[in-house]
């Protein structure tokens, strides 16, 4: 079975990308929305990129320095 997902662009950081690669400040993305697998994967994959991601992000985000 194969699926395809589509969304934003992220990086390995799990931040947003421009249409340059260029990371969009403090904005990041998790899950199946804008997988790394986007242009196909197969299928189960998703549980452990949701994981994943959701871990880098999470950490990314919590040390962003806070805006006064």
């Amino acid at each position: 079975m194969v699926n395809t997902n589509g969304g934003p662009r992220r990086n390995v950081n799990c931040q947003i990308v421009d249409p340059d690669s260029n990371p969009i400040p403090r904005l990041y993305g998790a899950g199946e929305c804008g997988s790394f697998w986007g242009w196909m994967y197969q299928g189960a994959g998703n549980l452990a990129e949701c994981m994943w991601t959701g871990r880098v992000t999470g950490k990314n985000a919590a040390e962003e320095t806070p805006w006064s």
